[in-house]
């Protein structure tokens, strides 16, 4: 191939490529129409204190919140305590959104935002007692970056980018308030454990946790497995929810940990269909009003049982065999011979 020849197929696969660039961004252009910014909903703020329930719907589930007298309440997980501070977040979010750019209102574009039947989350918002519907809302992808979201009104085929990005998800799970204990590893001053028969303790010694008794011939294993034990219950946060009473505890392993001289927490553990489920219950020893505030607002624990991380179980559920390890013994050194 000559010189020429070269530069004139080059020249003709750089047009292409412009032509091809340029004519993605006329399709793009075309769902694009740049208008005066304008709330999302203008009168939403005025009616918070009137929303009793949201619905989050795709086209396989569904998430029900419910505001009870006190809090919300996730349906779908036999009304367990939501996260109010998500749902305060969300509430938010569209009370002071606005509509800033005027996108497709072609439904064969819908697809493109995620924002057509089958891949829109549909939002709804119900005011008063007689279930009044105040906000229909669906929602595609965020956009580009994280700056804003693509929606459209209920019934409508014109598409909005908003100014404010949504965090909505289908998963009952992810509603849920998932906070259930938060007892420092230091504030814990002995564990006594058991499952079925078997049973052994634990005391803290110099802050560290330690066996308080060790079978001859062995010794405790690897720092980790005790700091894991005696840091258990800190920051120990739901993955799921479901009754107690759903679950047989009998063969669980169960804990006694001894935080102070005023408080015991017994911790149930045990795995359900491969995941570890804990069911806890507290106890209050002493006279302050604020502790028996805090056992009184502990005390539906019980009703519970919560899906733990893998690793915070692990320090649920281990036994003392799992805490030790053969003493190695000494090699026999062979004397020289004398002479």
């Amino acid at each position: 191939m000559n010189q020429q020849k070269f530069t004139l197929l080059v020249a003709v696969v750089v047009g292409l490529g412009i032509v091809s660039y340029f004519g993605g961004q006329s399709e793009l252009s075309s769902l694009k129409e740049t208008e005066e910014a304008q709330p999302l909903y203008a009168d939403l703020k005025q009616q918070l204190s009137t929303i009793h329930k949201i619905t989050l719907q795709d086209n396989n589930n569904q998430v029900t919140l419910e505001k009870n007298d006190t809090d919300w309440g996730v349906v779908e997980k036999n009304g367990y305590t939501a996260a109010s501070n998500k749902i305060r977040e969300l509430l938010a979010n569209l009370s002071s959104a606005y509509l800033i750019e005027k996108k497709t209102a072609k439904p064969e574009n819908h697809a493109l935002l995620e924002i057509d039947d089958a891949q829109a989350m549909q939002l709804t918002l119900y005011a008063n007692a007689d279930d009044q519907a105040i906000v229909q809302l669906l929602v595609g992808k965020v956009a580009s970056g994280g700056n804003g979201q693509f929606v459209r009104m209920q019934g409508e085929n014109q598409v909005w980018l908003t100014d404010k990005s949504f965090d909505l998800t289908v998963n009952a799970a992810d509603w849920i308030y998932d906070v259930i204990l938060d007892v420092p590893a230091n504030d814990v001053k002995a564990i006594q454990r058991r499952q079925g028969d078997t049973a052994y303790s634990l005391k803290v010694e110099e802050s560290k946790l330690a066996l308080e008794e060790i079978p001859e011939g062995k010794q405790p294993g690897a720092d980790y497995l005790f700091t894991a034990i005696q840091g258990a219950l800190s920051d120990l946060k739901a993955l799921d929810v479901k009754p107690a009473l759903t679950i047989d505890w009998n063969d669980a392993v169960i804990s006694e940990y001894r935080v102070g001289d005023e408080w015991t927490y017994k911790v149930s553990a045990k795995d359900i269909d491969s995941k570890p489920f804990v069911r806890v219950t507290a106890e209050y020893r002493g006279e302050t009003s604020e502790g028996k505030e805090k056992v009184k607002s502990l005390s539906s624990l019980k009703d519970w049982a919560f899906e733990v991380a893998s690793y915070k179980a692990e320090g649920l559920k281990r036994m003392q065999a799992e805490l030790l390890e053969d003493i190695p013994k000494q090699e026999e050194t062979s004397q020289p011979a004398e002479g």
